[in-house]
C-alpha cells in the first residue's frame, strides 16, 4: 500500500499539522481519509493563483467558513498531499523489476500490526514471530504488481535488522544499520515454523492470504514432517518441506497469471491458496522418501587397531555379525540363524574354517567374551539370531559351563535349566520337569549343557545371544591349533580346571551386568579386557570413584586400579571407570568374589563398605 493512500498516515499526518480531531472526523467522515483523495478534493493545484475551487470545497466538508489557522494547516496538508501522490504516481510509472521496495511509512506499519494483533488475537506477534519490515515491504510489492511471486521462506526475517553503535572521527555517536545481511535461520523445526509464522503474518499484512489461510499450509508441511514413515522409507527431511513450499507459490502464481483480483473480504488469493495446497504437484513432494542403503564396508590401514579396542560393546559385536556371512544353526526349530568359529569336535577335532577366513572377527568374539566373563574358559562361540532350541543336552561339550550373552534387547526368550529344586516348570516329553529360567536378556547366564536339559522360551523382539564353550575333546586339539586359538584370545581349559567341573556341575547362574569388569594395569602394554593381577600385586579398587582422581594417580605409579561408579555418574572421570550399581546384589557378589581373590589396596569415602568388605 502507498504512503499516499494509508489512512493512518493520512491522520497521523493531519495530526501532527495542528489539524483538530473534530475537522479530521468530518474529513474522514465525508470519505476523504487518505493523501491522495485530499490532493484531489478540488480542481485547484498548488502554485494556482486561484484558490477559490479549494476553499469551496473546504466549506463543503466542514458545513461552515474554516479559520485562518484551520486554512493554513489544510493548505500545507494539500501541498503535502498533491506532492507526495504525483510523486508516486511518477515512481510508479518509471519503476522496473529491479527497483528497492517502497517504504511503508511508519504509522501504517503501526496501524497494521494494531489491527492484526487485535484480529489475531490468540498469537503473540512479537520477537521471533514478528516480520521485519522489509519482508512486509516485500510482501506489500507483492499486491501492487498484482503477482504473486515466490516468497523463499530463509527472506522472511525476524522484527528489524539489527542495529550497532557506531563512533565517527569527530567522536559523535551514531546509531546505523549493520551492513551484513543475514537469512533467516531455519536449520531446525523450530525455527523453520518461526520463519513461516512470520511469512504468515507479512502476507495477511500486505492484504494477499489470510493468515489463518496461510496457517493450514503451515499444519499440513509439519503434519508430514512427523508422520512415521513405512519400513525402509525415511522420515520427511527439511529440505522436503521448504521443496514443496517453493512449488506451492509456483502453482499459485501460474493461476493468477491474469493479476490478483481484489475481492470484498480484502484477501485475493485465499481461494487460489487453497487450489494450490491439493495440487498433486505440490503434495507429492511431501511423500517419504527410500531411506539411503548403508554406506559400503572400506578396509582402512588402522582397521585392526580399531577392532581390537579396549572396550567392546555389545552393539559392536550386533554390528559384525550383521556383516560375517551367517548358516543354519544345527539346533532349533523354525529358521534363524547363526556364526559360528573356535575348534569343532566331530569325527575328528580341528579349527572351523571361519578362524582362517576371519581371523579378525574371531579375535574380536573372543575379547568380547573374556571381557564380559574374564575366568570363563571356552573353545568355541556360536552366534544365534532368532534360534529356539528344544529340550536338549549338548553332549559333544565338554563338563565346563556354557556362557550365553545377549547382543540385542529383546522381552522374555529366558533359557531353562533343568533343576530338581527349580521354581519353574516347563512340560518336557509329556512329563513336567523342575528348572531355572535364566533371564538371559538382562545379561550373562551360566549353565552346564552337557548334563542338565535345557531350552529356549518363547520371545519378544530380535534375540541376538553370543554362546562361549568348550568342545568335548579339547585335549585332542594339536600344538598349532591350540596355540592358534590361544594368539586369537581365546580362554582355553587347564586340567584342574577340567577336573574342577567334573565333579562340581556349574550351577545355573547370572552373572555381573554390565558385562565389562577392567582391571586397569599399570603398564602400557596390558590388555584390560584380559589383565588380572597376580598375587603379589595389589589392587587399588575405588568405589564411589567420581572423578577417578585417585586411580589415575595409582595407575600412574604402576599400581593395577579399578575405579567403579554407576552409569549416571555427573563427573567426568579421569581413568577408565567400571559402571556398577552398588544397589545390585550382583554387584555385591563380584566385590566379594574380587576382594576374595585378589590382595586389595582398597580406598572409599563410604564406612559402610568399609564394613562389608572387611567382614567379607
Amino acid at each position: 500500500m502507498a504512503v499516499t493512500e494509508s489512512k493512518a498516515n493520512f491522520s497521523s499526518r493531519a495530526k501532527a499539522l495542528g489539524l483538530e480531531d473534530p475537522v479530521l472526523v468530518k474529513f474522514v467522515d465525508a470519505g476523504i481519509d487518505c493523501m491522495s483523495k485530499y490532493a484531489f478534493l478540488s480542481s485547484y493545484v498548488p502554485g494556482s493563483t486561484d484558490e477559490s475551487p479549494f476553499t469551496a470545497a473546504i466549506v463543503k466538508v466542514l458545513g461552515r467558513d474554516p479559520s485562518i489557522a484551520e486554512l493554513s494547516v489544510l493548505r500545507r496538508l494539500l501541498h503535502e498531499s498533491y506532492n507526495l501522490t504525483v510523486s508516486e504516481l511518477q515512481s510508479q510509472v518509471e519503476r522496473t523489476d529491479d527497483s528497492a521496495p517502497r517504504k511503508l511509512a511508519a504509522p501504517d506499519r503501526a496501524d497494521r500490526l494494531q489491527r492484526q494483533q487485535v484480529r489475531l488475537s490468540g498469537l503473540t506477534i512479537h520477537g521471533p514471530t514478528l516480520p521485519g519490515h522489509a519482508v512486509i515491504e516485500r510482501s506489500d510489492v507483492r499486491g501492487e504488481r498484482a503477482s504473486l511471486l515466490a516468497a523463499s521462506v530463509v527472506k522472511f526475517k525476524k522484527d528489524r535488522d539489527d542495529k550497532m553503535l557506531s563512533v565517527d572521527g569527530a567522536g559523535h555517536v551514531s546509531l546505523r544499520t549493520q551492513v551484513a545481511k543475514v537469512d533467516a535461520d531455519v536449520s531446525s523445526d523450530l525455527l523453520l515454523k518461526l520463519a513461516l509464522t512470520r511469512r504468515g503474518l507479512a502476507l495477511d499484512q500486505a492484504g494477499i492470504v489470510t493468515f489463518s489461510e496461510h496457517e493450514r499450509w503451515v499444519e499440513a508441511l509439519f503434519t508430514a514432517r512427523f508422520r512415521d514413515p513405512p519400513d525402509n522409507y525415511a522420515r520427511v527431511t527439511l529440505q522436503q518441506l521448504m521443496q514443496a513450499d517453493r512449488q506451492l507459490f509456483v502453482e499459485a502464481a501460474d493461476r493468477t497469471r491474469h493479476g490478483i483480483q481484489l475481492v470484498s473480504d480484502g484477501k485475493p488469493v485465499d481461494k487460489i491458496w487453497s487450489e494450490a495446497m491439493t495440487c498433486n504437484n505440490v503434495t507429492h513432494l511431501l511423500q517419504p522418501l527410500v531411506a539411503a542403503p548403508p554406506a559400503p564396508f572400506r578396509p582402512g590401514p588402522y582397521d585392526d587397531r580399531r577392532l581390537l579396542g579396549k572396550w567392546i560393546e555389545q552393539s559392536d559385536v550386533l554390528k559384525l555379525f550383521d556383516c560375517l556371512p551367517k548358516a543354519a544353526p544345527q539346533r532349533g526349530s523354525g529358521g534363524g540363524i547363526s556364526f559360528t568359529t573356535g575348534a569343532f569336535a566331530k569325527v575328528k577335532v580341528g579349527l572351523r574354517s571361519n578362524v582362517a577366513v576371519f581371523p579378525k572377527s574371531t579375535q574380536v568374539l573372543a575379547a568380547f567374551v573374556r571381557q564380559s566373563a574374564p575366568a570363563h574358559k571356552f573353545t568355541t562361540v556360536v552366534i544365534f539370531d532368532g534360534v529356539r532350541t528344544s529340550p536338549h543336552r549338548d553332549q559333544q561339550n565338554f563338563f565346563l559351563p556354557n556362557l550365553a550373552i545377549p547382543l540385542s534387547s529383546f522381552a522374555e526368550g529366558s533359557i531353562w535349566v533343568q533343576s530338581s529344586k527349580g521354581p519353574h516348570a516347563r512340560t518336557v516329553d509329556g512329563s513336567t520337569l523342575q528348572g531355572v529360567a535364566l533371564p538371559v536378556s538382562d545379561g550373562p547366564v551360566l549353565f552346564d549343557a552337557r548334563r542338565q536339559m535345557h531350552l529356549t522360551d518363547v520371545w519378544q523382539g530380535r534375540r541376538v545371544i553370543l554362546v562361549a564353550f568348550s568342545i568335548s575333546a579339547f585335549d585332542k586339539l594339536s600344538f598349532e591349533a591350540s596355540q592358534r586359538l590361544i594368539s586369537l584370545d581365546f580362554a582355553l581349559p587347564t586340567a584342574p580346571e577340567v577336573e574342577h567341573f567334573r565333579e562340581h556341575p556349574q550351577l545355573p547362574a547370572r552373572l555381573p551386568w554390565p558385562p565389562r569388569f577392567p582391571l586397569l594395569s599399570g603398564s602400557p602394554g596390558s590388555n584390560p579386557a584380559t589383565d588380572v593381577p597376580g598375587h603379589k600385586d595389589p589392587l587399588f579398587l575405588e568405589l564411589c570413584a567420581g572423578t577417578a582422581m585417585l586411580s589415575r594417580c595409582f595407575r600412574e605409579a604402576g599400581v593395577p586400579v579399578m575405579p567403579i561408579d554407576h552409569q549416571h555418574n555427573r563427573h567426568h572421570p579421569l581413568a577408565q571407570v567400571c559402571n556398577l550399581s552398588l544397589t545390585e546384589d550382583s554387584t555385591w557378589d563380584f566385590l566379594r568374589n574380587l576382594v576374595r581373590d585378589h590382595p586389595i589396596l582398597f580406598c572409599s569415602r563410604c564406612p559402610a563398605l568399609w564394613h562389608m568388605l572387611s567382614s567379607t
